[in-house]
C-alpha cells in the first residue's frame, strides 16, 4: 500500500488519510466555496500537496510538465536576447553623434575650401603680410656626386645532372605448359560407378593435366580402360581420366 509523509513534522501515513496520525495537520484542504482542494503526491518524496503548488514545499522539486518549463526557459532566454539587442541599440544611438563629428568637421573645411573669402568659422580671412626675401648669396660649390659601382650579379649555380639508375628487370616465372590430353579409347570395358566425393575430370592421366570439369558427389559416371593407374571416363558429354580409387564401381546385375 503507498504511502506518504506529513508535511509538517515528516511522519508516515497512507496516502488516503485525511490528517498526519502525529501531529493531526490535515493532508486535504478546501477552498472558500467548501470544495476539495485537489491535490498529488509528490514523485521525488511522496509528500501530498495541492496540484496549483508546482513546487513541493518539502523537497522544492517542480511538478510542471516538461514542456511547460522547456517553453518558460524559452521565453525567458528569448526576452533575454530582445533586451541585450535593444541595449545594444540605444548604445549606438547614443555613440552616434560622437563618432560622426569628425565627419561635420572635415565638411566644413571642405565648404570653406570651395568658397573664397570665408575661413571655417564663417569669418573672414586675415591679412597676410608677406616676408622678405633673403638676401642674395654665393652659391655654393657643386658637390661632386660619387656613384657606386652596380652590385655583381652572382653567377648561375651548374646543373646537376642525374645520371639515371639501372633497374632490374622482375624475373618472370614461367609455367610449364600442362601437358597434352590423351584421347579416351571407345572399346574396352566399361563399368557404372559412382563417384565417393567431388573428383576432378582432367585431359590426361596426370595431376599436371587441366582439368575439365567437376564430378559431384555420388554422381553416376562409366569407368573406362585404365592407363598408368588412371581410368578413362564419361561423364554425359564429356571424356576424361579420373582417379579410380575415389570411385564406387557398381556391379553388373547377374542374368
Amino acid at each position: 500500500m503507498p504511502y506518504t509523509n506529513c508535511g509538517a513534522c515528516g511522519a508516515k501515513a497512507l496516502v488516503g488519510a485525511t490528517r498526519c496520525p502525529r501531529c493531526q495537520a490535515p493532508f486535504v484542504s478546501y477552498d472558500v466555496q467548501g470544495k476539495r482542494v485537489p491535490t498529488v503526491n509528490c514523485p521525488s518524496c511522496g509528500v501530498q500537496r495541492p496540484v496549483a503548488i508546482g513546487v513541493c514545499p518539502n523537497c522544492l522539486t517542480s511538478s510542471g510538465p516538461a514542456r511547460a518549463r522547456v517553453a518558460r526557459s524559452l521565453t525567458f532566454v528569448g526576452l533575454a536576447i530582445i533586451v541585450i539587442i535593444a541595449v545594444g541599440y540605444l548604445m549606438s544611438r547614443r555613440l552616434g553623434p560622437t563618432a560622426s563629428a569628425p565627419l561635420a568637421v572635415a565638411t566644413a573645411d571642405s565648404s570653406a575650401d570651395s568658397m573664397p573669402g570665408l575661413t571655417a568659422s564663417g569669418d573672414a580671412p586675415r591679412p597676410t603680410v608677406a616676408a622678405p626675401e633673403p638676401a642674395a648669396t654665393s652659391p655654393e660649390p657643386a658637390t661632386p656626386v660619387v656613384t657606386s659601382p652596380p652590385p655583381s650579379v652572382p653567377a648561375p649555380a651548374p646543373a646537376v645532372v642525374r645520371t639515371p639508375v639501372p633497374v632490374e628487370r622482375a624475373v618472370v616465372k614461367q609455367t610449364p605448359a600442362p601437358p597434352p590430353s590423351v584421347t579416351v579409347p571407345d572399346t574396352g570395358r566399361w563399368d557404372a560407378a559412382v563417384a565417393n566425393t567431388w573428383v576432378r575430370l582432367r585431359s590426361a592421366p596426370t595431376r599436371e593435366s587441366a582439368m575439365l570439369r567437376m564430378i559431384d558427389s555420388a554422381q553416376h559416371v562409366r569407368l573406362g580402360p585404365p592407363l598408368n593407374g588412371w581410368r578413362s571416363a564419361r561423364v554425359g558429354v564429356d571424356r576424361g581420366w579420373v582417379d579410380p580409387r575415389l570411385f564406387t564401381v557398381i556391379p553388373a546385375p547377374r542374368p
